[in-house]
């Protein structure tokens, strides 16, 4: 007679496979458990009860019932797997290590394990031991399209790539429908710069796993460096919809947002990123180039030193707080920057580039151009050093070596913005307009000045054209004081048959209303009338073929209204003494606003009681506003000047204009003023060099700094010259003010 056990535990190992077969884990591990308990020696049914709680995620009890089936039969080979797939699970790689290596000892052709062993070895450091695992596997089952895909894994990170492709191939020649293939296969090829390629594996990744995130991601990758970011933000956007928080894509979308100069969207991503983990400082830092880039740079500063209370040490960091700084006009703490940078990186070229350029602010030129030439010694080839190196030696008036410069850069960089633009600084500087002007078209790409590019669908108009019954558009790019320069040209158009629209800022309309060969005037940002052609105002001496000796210089080519002049010549009320209006500084949000603008405390010395100064000016930095409100002796008007048009108006009640480099001094120049401008050692190009006139402004007397910072030296010469104007207009005019026997605009010298 047969026992009664083994048959009781087959027929309850054969219920427990029938459940299992229908999904029913706890009813298969009840039959296991009765087939154990009916011969506990049966290790098959240990090895499936084991399986079973493996499944359902209770481990210790899994453990448990392998290891007996081990006891009994150490060598069962699924047994040792599943411990495997247990400690896998668990975090535990080295035990899972040596479960697969004991199974596939036992067992050589188990097929299944040496997919699981490769990728433990290779995640624990020992490539090589997974290579020769794989190896072995596919030399018994060549058609496993796994174990292909494995190895092309293994030759992707020794750099064999050529293998690699060949193994990628293999598996997707023997199962095209894996998702993670066509997405390692990406990866590869997108290593390689074969990003078309690359994008045809994500597409298919994604056309056979739809909700694949990782594929969506190096998809927005691969587009982001083939320049399509629209689609990638796209394809970033289909990672977010299924894993809205996921660090890696918002962390990829963010930076191509802010190197697209998206900063608004941006700072969006960024502000995201650090909700889910505050304490990133790359995040902080980038966060802090997207404020910069809005302009906000006190909060953008804020977001580097908090930056830096996470990672103190990162020169990037510093390097981009320096630039914050720069832009704040806060020179000194910006190269403290730089040099902070500099301690942690040294030789760092954008650092050295950037410390340079804040050195030239500072007037400091000779060490700026040792910096330049350090950053050379590290980077002979470094376009931007070399241009920078240009620009300091333009600086020290050294303008053959300057020119040699640009040229180098322009050699090893064609399109290099900065090379092009101060090479036509200094044509135009030094007077060569029929090189300079042609040049001064580089002034759209240079950075910062995207916000001045129009996009009209009429044609730019540069004087090829004939312009007889057409309408065109001329419109101001830049400052008051260029638009005022400049819409001079306006007349010589209206010559070529021409109607002319004239687009200006709204302070400029009063007082351009009535411009010679204007028809119309526009404020900037209103609406357009219909025209044929547009030009901006300073390309014109570029389309009009301009040089020096045909410069139009024909002033007063602006008067002002004789009700404005007379109301007020009753505000200024009657005055023996010689009127003289003051400019000493401009715009200090102007990057170059450095070197133009005077203190009040240094101006001061001109004032004296033998003539009546009047400010012309509306805005101060704050220590001037707090001298100016304790003198006497400047008669100040502030929120009377409305607009240019008062401005003009009050000017025509002087004698005298002096100014820095502003719209004043274009103003008085462009109403036949006597203006004398104070310039600095590097005065604006369009004073040309070492003289002490202007062809634009022909009622213009300029005063130059003899070297760089010295206003001291261009005050002095002005009190003496002053001194010896007003004794020649006391003796010419009986001691009575210029202003009320000329009429408005007109000029007394």
């Amino acid at each position: 007679m047969q026992p009664v056990e083994p048959f009781r535990s087959s027929s309850h190992k054969r219920s427990g496979d029938a459940f299992l077969g229908e999904g029913k884990l706890d009813e298969a591990a009840g039959s296991y458990r009765l087939a154990i308990a009916a011969n506990r020696d049966d290790a098959e049914a240990h090895l499936n009860l084991g399986f079973v709680l493996s499944e359902q995620q209770r481990y210790e009890e899994a453990e448990r019932s392998l290891k007996q089936a081990l006891a009994i039969n150490p060598a069962m080979a699924d047994a040792l797997y599943i411990l495997g797939v247990i400690s896998k699970a668990q975090g535990n790689a080295e035990d899972a290590i040596n479960s697969f290596t004991q199974a596939i000892e036992y067992k050589p052709d188990f097929e299944i394990v040496p997919g699981d062993l490769c990728e433990l070895l290779f995640q624990s450091g020992q490539p090589e031991r997974g290579k020769e695992v794989i190896l072995k596997g596919l030399a018994l089952y060549p058609q496993n399209a796994d174990f292909h895909a494995f190895l092309g894994n293994l030759c992707a990170a020794e750099n064999d790539t050529d293998q690699a492709i060949k193994c990628f191939q293999s598996a997707l020649l023997i199962r095209p429908d894996q998702a993670p293939v066509h997405n390692s296969f990406g990866v590869l090829l997108a290593g390689l710069n074969r990003h078309d390629e690359a994008l045809g594996c994500y597409d298919l990744a994604i056309q056979y796993k739809p909700n694949y995130l990782e594929a969506y991601n190096n998809r927005g990758v691969c587009l982001a460096e083939l320049e399509q970011a629209e689609a990638a933000l796209a394809s970033y956007g289909d990672a977010l919809r299924l894993q809205p928080d996921n660090l890696d894509v918002l962390s990829n979308r963010a930076i191509l947002l802010l190197k697209n100069k998206r900063y608004a969207g941006a700072l969006v991503s960024y502000d995201k990123l650090l909700q889910l983990q505050p304490c990133c400082s790359e995040w902080l830092c980038n966060r802090g180039r997207a404020l910069g880039g809005l302009g906000r740079h006190e909060e953008e500063l804020t977001s580097y030193d908090q930056a830096l209370e996470f990672g103190p040490d990162s020169a990037d960091v510093h390097f981009n707080r320096g630039n914050a700084l720069a832009s704040m006009n806060r020179t000194e703490e910006a190269l403290a920057s730089y040099d902070r940078a500099l301690v942690l990186k040294p030789n760092d070229v954008d650092a050295l580039c950037n410390r340079g350029n804040v050195l030239r602010r500072l007037k400091r030129i000779e060490e700026a151009l040792a910096c330049y030439d350090q950053l050379l010694q590290t980077n002979p080839n470094s376009a931007d050093g070399i241009s920078n190196r240009g620009a300091a030696l333009s600086d020290l008036h050294r303008y053959d070596e300057a020119l040699e410069c640009f040229a180098r850069a322009q050699q090893i960089q064609p399109d290099h913005v900065d090379a092009h633009f101060h090479e036509c600084s200094c044509r135009l500087l030094l007077g060569e307009y029929e090189m300079g002007w042609p040049l001064y078209e580089w002034r759209w790409r240079v950075s910062g000045q995207e916000k001045n590019v129009r996009h009209f669908k009429q044609p730019l108009w540069l004087g090829k054209e004939p312009l007889h019954d057409k309408t065109i558009l001329l419109h101001a790019e830049q400052g008051f004081g260029d638009t005022i320069q400049f819409c001079r040209y306006a007349k010589i158009v209206a010559a070529t048959g021409a109607k002319v629209l004239l687009e200006v800022q709204a302070p400029l309309k009063p007082l351009l209303t009535g411009l010679e060969g204007v028809s119309q005037i526009v404020i900037k940002g209103q609406s357009l009338p219909a025209f044929d052609y547009q030009c901006p105002l300073l390309s014109l001496p570029l389309a009009l073929d301009t040089r020096l000796n045909t410069i139009p210089a024909d002033t007063p080519y602006i008067s002002s209204d004789l009700v404005r002049v007379n109301v007020w010549r009753t505000k200024l009320g009657k005055n023996a003494r010689p009127r003289i209006g003051l400019a000493w500084s401009g715009n200090p949000a102007q990057m170059s606003d450095y070197n133009r603008s005077i203190p009040l405390d240094t101006l001061s010395r001109l004032i004296s009681e033998q003539a009546q100064f009047v400010c012309l000016q509306k805005e101060f930095r704050r220590n001037d506003l707090q001298i100016l409100e304790h003198r006497k002796d400047i008669a100040f008007f502030g929120d009377d000047l409305v607009d240019f048009a008062e401005t003009a108006a009050l000017i025509s009640n002087l004698d005298l204009v002096i100014s820095v480099c502003t719209s004043i001094a274009h103003l008085a120049g462009a109403m036949g003023k006597p203006v004398w401008l104070l310039l600095s050692y590097n005065a604006d190009w369009r004073w040309l060099l070492d003289r002490s006139d202007s062809p634009w402004y022909p009622s213009a007397r300029l005063f130059r700094q003899s070297e760089n910072g010295d206003w001291e030296g261009v005050i002095s010469t002005v009190a003496t010259e002053l001194e010896i104007w007003r004794r020649r207009l006391d003796s010419g005019s009986n001691g009575h003010s210029s202003c009320e026997a000329s009429s408005p605009g007109g000029s007394t010298q």
